[in-house]
């Protein structure tokens, strides 16, 4: 079945950000995909194609799907920007998207209102908490917290201490345009969750391109 035209502007804007996916033979198989993760493994899928196929709608589509299985389920939902020409690339931005939106961050409030944010909705791990300075603040607005090792070892306990809690899905869209600092802890989190891994979290990413991060990792095109 098709959608109608959108009926006014506002439909038209929420379809653009959110696009509509009408299930398939492809989306049950995707879905199917994630049984394991279900069972309360760690699944990591990439789903692959040409501009326009639909892959930001599957991405969509399969967390409605699962939130509709999962009360507690724990999104977390980044896009990789389209770098512009001659333009500095912020790094981490997908993630600090993510992070920002499940938190409800406000991003304008002074640092320090923002960590505490974090911290209370992580139990008051603040020692894990603070190496995300790095992502959430550009080095102009603080100082270094601690080594690159410490902020993907943070990012990590994180997903962790949330995974413990719920069932986790880590979405990031236009991964062909990932910046080189968010693909670093994207790897780093993809050997720290290997496949079938006893943690209830998965990672999936779409990309214009096939995805290579190694064994164990999932391609499936759109």
């Amino acid at each position: 079945a098709q959608a109608g035209a959108p009926a006014n502007s506002q439909e038209l804007a929420e379809r653009a950000y959110d696009p509509p996916y009408f299930e398939s033979a492809s989306f049950r198989k995707l879905d199917q995909r994630l049984q394991p993760w279900r069972e309360g493994a760690t699944v990591r899928i990439g789903l692959c194609g040409p501009a326009g196929v639909g892959k930001s709608a599957a991405l969509n589509a399969l967390a409605a799907r699962a939130k509709e299985q999962h009360a507690g389920l724990v999104v977390l939902k980044g896009v990789c920007d389209q770098p512009q020409s001659g333009g500095n690339v912020k790094p981490y931005e997908p993630f600090t998207e993510a992070i920002a939106e499940h938190f409800a961050v406000n991003l304008l409030a002074p640092p320090r209102d923002q960590m505490g944010q974090i911290d209370d909705a992580l139990d008051g791990l603040f020692d894990r908490v603070v190496p995300f300075a790095d992502i959430l603040f550009p080095p102009s607005e603080q100082s270094q917290t601690g080594s690159k090792q410490e902020l993907f070892t943070a990012i990590a306990a994180m997903l962790k201490r949330l995974a413990s809690q719920h069932p986790v899905m880590l979405l990031l869209d236009d991964v062909h345009w990932i910046d080189p600092a968010s693909g670093e802890l994207l790897e780093f989190l993809l050997a720290e969750f290997p496949e079938s891994g006893r943690c209830p979290l998965a990672i999936l990413l779409a990309s214009r391109g096939e995805l290579v991060f190694g064994a164990g990792f999932q391609n499936a095109s759109v």
